[in-house]
């Protein structure tokens, strides 16, 4: 069964939790912005294949309606990142953290405030920067926001909200059609539209990690398209050059857009995040 199979079957707004009680090592995989747990699935059940226990929490505002992400600040999502970690620490003798877009950053976001209790950490598109080729000028001027009337006037006023549009993070076409399908404003896969007020929310939320990158000791394995349309690989080198751990590699994917978990090389990226979680796993039990 391909990823987009998967994707089009994916019909729970949060997902299960993936109980293995035989495992003593879990994953905490975070979805991206304006999406939902199904971007993660085909990787879940890769590592829940694997002997993983596997949980992909569903952040505040999202597969609900794309206006509740208003009120909802980058703390917001922080918080749950933070509480679904601790919630896995206190079970497992080893939580690793992998994410995508959003859940990139705030995967970064926990190895900062968790340190070297965090095994392993597996950024996927991770979202440092918001310089892809697909994205509309406005998103350009975002650092800009806070020193002129163009937030109020953009967030409050106007109420701008930034579409999706072709091609959606994705480089397979029949992947692309079925998300294509299902946004809508109310979608529990993915929103058809963000309010720019959320975009502004990742700005401040990238200053603070990239400000606190140095505080990370855990291995990383950091994945993303070179032709990422939302982020490029700056951010990749943004993280290898700002991290304290001593052990980092990266893979830069030659076939795939923003949406890397579904795209056309998601086997490579679930068995590269499974083959580094193993590899980290056997070591730390020597």
């Amino acid at each position: 069964m391909d990823a987009s199979t998967l994707y089009a079957e994916e019909k729970i707004p949060t997902l299960e939790t993936t109980v293995n009680p035989n495992s003593k090592h879990a994953v905490l995989l975070l979805h991206g912005l304006g999406g939902g747990p199904a971007e993660m699935v085909y990787l879940r059940r890769k590592l829940k294949f694997k002997g993983y226990h596997v949980e992909v929490p569903t952040f505040p505002g999202h597969c609900t309606h794309y206006n509740d992400l208003r009120k909802l600040k980058w703390e917001d999502f922080a918080e749950t990142a933070y509480c679904e970690f601790e919630k896995l620490q206190g079970k497992f003798e080893t939580v690793s953290v992998s994410g995508l877009c959003l859940g990139a950053v705030l995967s970064l976001a926990i190895g900062i405030r968790y340190g070297d209790k965090v095994n392993t950490i597996c950024p996927i598109s991770t979202t440092l920067n918001y310089d892809g080729w697909s994205l509309p000028y406005i998103t350009k001027i975002i650092p800009l926001a806070h020193i002129t009337p163009f937030y109020y006037l953009v967030n409050n006023i106007f109420k701008f909200h930034i579409a999706e549009s072709d091609p959606y993070g994705i480089k397979d076409e029949a992947t692309r059609n079925i998300i294509k399908k299902k946004m809508s404003a109310t979608s529990t896969t993915h929103y058809n539209k963000v309010p720019f007020c959320s975009v502004w929310e990742m700005h401040k939320m990238n200053t603070y990690v990239k400000k606190n990158l140095h505080k990370i000791t855990s291995p990383i394995c950091a994945i993303h398209p070179l032709e990422d349309d939302i982020s490029s690989i700056k951010s990749v080198d943004d993280i290898r050059q700002g991290v304290s751990s001593s052990i980092f590699e990266s893979l830069i994917l030659q076939d795939s857009y923003h949406l890397a978990t579904i795209d056309r090389q998601k086997d490579l990226v679930a068995d590269t995040i499974s083959n580094f979680l193993f590899k980290r796993q056997q070591i730390g039990a020597i």
